[in-house]
């Protein structure tokens, strides 16, 4: 046998070897099916197979038009026959990665939004430069939707801001008007949660109505500001299909209340909110 004809002899031993070693995978297929979508548009006598893993639905027309719908605009499925048969489309996604159907009677929506208006409050524990002390918030905001994956959120808090002075164990306490400026990454991806897992960090733009001078054991005539550092984690839970319930935690480095204090102080609280989509 010559040098070629051993290689090429070689060469489909190999490949056969590799066919049967890699499984082939079957493609379900439905044919001569009517497909509706959300809008009421029909799809009739077509050919019916899931596309990439799962998350698209592929039609292929007599004429061979192809039209590929993702799994939330299809409504319904019918067979020949006219009986729906979304349910065992459904059952026969590839997609093994999502916790809940795509189409048919378990579907379940991703949460979405464009805009989410909050409002509610925060009940925490806050630290000037002495010990902490319980504290209470209004908060109300907007998060802006930038994808499915990241939102910035714009949000006001009207802080009670309650702190210990180390020196003389004085208490002493004020109010802060807060402007937060977020950056929020969604940690769920949509198809695989119906809530709204998240994570938020940014800036807090701080106004005091009043400080405290240690050295004079008294308030200053004006308020001051400062920056702070925010850092949020929640979960917005759908109640209906625009109205919410967002549970989280927030932890703050922030200015005291406390003049000429280098050390930052911290809060530390638990959110809730009603929310709203647009």
């Amino acid at each position: 046998m010559d040098k070629g004809l051993r290689i090429a002899v070689t060469g489909c031993f190999v490949a056969l070897l590799l066919a049967l070693a890699v499984p082939a995978v079957a493609v379900k297929s439905w044919h001569h099916v009517s497909v509706t979508t959300a809008d009421s548009t029909l799809y009739e006598d077509v050919s019916l197979a899931w596309g990439l893993s799962g998350y698209s639905i592929n039609l292929t027309a007599a004429d061979g038009t192809k039209t590929v719908l993702s799994p939330s605009q299809v409504a319904s499925i019918r067979d020949s026959t006219g009986a729906d048969i979304t349910n065992a489309v459904a059952e026969a996604s590839p997609a093994d990665d999502v916790g809940f159907a795509l189409i048919g009677d378990e579907r379940a929506v991703p949460f979405e939004f464009n805009v989410l208006l909050a409002a509610g409050g925060t009940g925490g524990l806050i630290k000037g430069e002495g010990s902490f002390s319980p504290t209470g918030a209004f908060l109300a905001g907007a998060r802006i939707s930038l994808g499915s994956h990241a939102h910035i959120n714009l949000m006001y808090r009207r802080q009670r801001v309650v702190e210990t002075v180390s020196a003389n164990a004085m208490e002493i306490s004020g109010n802060t008007n807060e402007l937060h400026f977020l950056v929020g990454y969604r940690t769920t991806p949509s198809l695989q949660n119906p809530n709204y897992s998240y994570l938020e960090l940014g800036v807090a733009l701080i106004q005091f109505s009043k400080m405290f001078n240690a050295d004079r054991l008294a308030w200053t005539d004006d308020g001051g500001s400062g920056l702070g550092v925010t850092l949020q984690g929640g979960l917005v839970i759908p109640l209906s299909s625009k109205v919410g319930l967002d549970l989280g935690g927030i932890f703050m480095m922030r200015p005291t209340l406390v003049e000429d204090i280098s050390t930052p102080g911290l809060l530390i609280g638990i959110n809730a909110a009603l929310t709203f989509s647009l």
